[in-house]
């Protein structure tokens, strides 16, 4: 292999790297805006209300026995599933957005790297 060839691959590696990071700090920085968006929104007096009425209708429906396709269940919590989610099993949903955010990009880039591939001999490098 030519110095220039394996010069085009390092930094070809490198921009993939550094795209990487770019990607999981994009979806790191959106997974905390959400959870900062369900802190503001979904913790007022008037979102609370929202889904103490829903819940109230979904207990309606189901005293009525009505004939809907699919029956509700009556939700046991007293907040949004939402904000339970962000604000109690962040550190799952952090996990979760890191291994299939990372696992997303990898197979992305592998895809794109053997479609961008000039010559088959280099698919190696």
């Amino acid at each position: 292999m030519s110095k220039p060839a394996a010069n085009r691959s390092s930094v070809a590696n490198l921009a993939w790297a550094i795209g990487g990071v770019v990607w999981l700090a994009l979806l790191v920085g959106l997974l905390f805006l959400a959870r900062d968006w369900a802190f503001e929104e979904l913790t007022t007096t008037e979102a609370r209300a929202d889904w103490e009425s829903w819940r109230a209708e979904v207990r309606r429906q189901h005293a009525d026995g009505a004939t809907e396709p699919v029956r509700r269940r009556v939700p046991q919590s007293a907040e949004p599933p939402s904000l339970v989610l962000l604000r109690d099993h962040f550190g799952a949903c952090l996990g979760g957005t890191l291994i299939f955010g990372s696992l997303l990009y990898v197979v992305s880039v592998i895809f794109l790297r053997g479609a961008l591939c000039q010559n088959p001999g280099e698919r190696g490098a």
